[in-house]
Parts: C-alpha cells; structure tokens; sequence
C-alpha cells in the first residue's frame, strides 16, 4: 500500500477527524471510501450524459418514423 500525504486547513483535518468518529473509521479510510465514492458518482454522470445525447439521436429519428407512419393512412 502507498502513503500519501495530504495538507488540509485546521477547519478540514477537523471536520475529517469528527466524521471519520461518527462513523468509526479512520482517517485514511474515510478519505478512501470517498474517493471511491466520487469516482462512482462521476461514472453516473457520465453514463447520464450518454444516456442524454442518445436519446436526442433517437428522438430525431422518432419524428421521422411518424411523418412516413402518416402517410400509410394516406392510403398509399
């Protein structure tokens, strides 16, 4: 395992040391726990902004389907 170190403001080392009591983990714990978490998040962002840009292709393509299924009640 690697060593890093970290330099954080007195109000930060505080606020991770009562957190990491609250929930009765270490510091570095914490701290990975986090990291994993915010790489999870920014995953879920990504695949959301994928999700997104597919569904403006596709919605494109919907309005094209519906403008050839009208011209079946056209009779032709």
């Amino acid at each position: 395992m690697h060593t890093i170190t970290l330099k954080a403001s007195d109000e930060f080392y505080e606020k991770l040391n009562r957190l990491a009591n609250r929930v009765e983990k270490t510091k570095s714990a914490l701290i990975r726990e986090a990291v994993l978490a915010y790489e999870r998040q920014l995953e879920k962002e990504e695949i959301k902004k994928q999700m997104k840009k597919a569904s403006f292709k596709v919605r494109g393509h919907l309005e094209e389907i519906n403008l050839w299924e009208d011209t079946v009640d056209d009779g032709l």
